[in-house]
């Protein structure tokens, strides 16, 4: 087990992953919830990314495989129409390469597929026209085994493809974006990263990682970040009992703190979209997730 879980055994009484996960799923996610503030004093954000990095190397293949993971949100068309044709894009917690791909290849062969989600009843392909210009985009992920999938995707697109995928995949911290892989290529044009910075990071590691987009972006960048929102979901530390029967680690900001404290790494935020979480085009929680477009203003 790793920290994380041993803590959280501790505090629930329990002696092993499996006797846990074997507990009454509604239950269990009480009383998950009940000792999350204790087991968030004792944890450190190391601790925290270590263990969602084995959560992720250990359910990599079902998390590849999830109809979930399949297609992209209509924002990254957004985000495209805002990026230059041969601009540099990283792509922070890349995960099983899904929108480093998509960036990466401007035939629309290769991006209408990935442009099947659904939105209030509408797919993404039925919203906007396919993207013509394409990026190189520097894809980093902490988890080795989503980082495989990521690349064989990749390989798997290339043998369609016509054209060079120029995709450049880096295993790493995405909270720590200042390393000599990824510095070596900025300034960006863009920095993308959905459902991922401010979906798993430590309220500690907010202002950091802000700094360092801030730096790493060319004036007039932009920042694209989406995750849950926490003034409709709660407190911004979250445990969740996964199907996988791992737990997971979720912070949930609130937009306006994310907001504020881009602001004072030197990024305005320039657009705000709430979404719903729906299942079967029904309404279950309004606005639970939240996606900003933040720009380094110009010098």
């Amino acid at each position: 087990m790793t920290k994380l879980e041993t803590i959280v055994a501790a505090l629930l009484g329990e002696q092993s992953r499996e006797e846990t996960a074997k507990r009454d799923a509604k239950a269990f996610q009480q009383n998950l919830d009940r000792v999350t503030p204790e087991a968030m004093k004792q944890l450190t954000p190391k601790d925290i990314a270590d263990h969602m990095r084995s959560v992720y190397d250990e359910t990599a293949n079902a998390y590849a495989e999830n109809p979930h993971t399949q297609h992209v949100v209509d924002e990254i068309v957004e985000f495209m129409n805002l990026m230059p044709d041969n601009g540099i894009v990283l792509d922070a917690g890349c995960g099983t390469g899904r929108d480093a791909c998509y960036m990466a290849c401007n035939e629309g062969s290769c991006r209408a597929p990935f442009m099947e989600r659904k939105r209030k009843g509408i797919k993404t392909i039925d919203r906007y026209a396919v993207p013509k210009n394409a990026c190189f985009v520097v894809a980093i992920d902490g988890s080795k085994d989503l980082l495989d999938h990521a690349i064989e995707r990749y390989k798997n697109l290339r043998r369609q493809s016509q054209k060079r995928l120029p995709i450049t995949f880096v295993i790493g911290d995405i909270h720590q974006l200042q390393l000599p892989h990824i510095s070596a290529f900025a300034p960006f044009d863009g920095i993308w990263s959905c459902t991922a910075l401010f979906t798993h990071t430590p309220e500690a590691l907010v202002d950091p990682v802000l700094k360092d987009i801030a730096k790493l972006l060319k004036p007039g960048g932009i920042f694209f970040t989406s995750y849950t929102n926490g003034a409709v979901a709660g407190p911004y530390d979250k445990l969740l009992a996964s199907q996988t029967g791992r737990i997971k680690y979720f912070s949930q900001p609130d937009p306006k703190d994310i907001a504020e404290r881009a602001k004072q790494a030197g990024l305005a935020l320039a657009k705000q979209t709430f979404g719903d979480f729906e299942v079967n085009d029904k309404v279950i929680k309004p606005n639970l997730f939240v996606s900003q477009f933040f720009v380094k203003p110009a010098r």
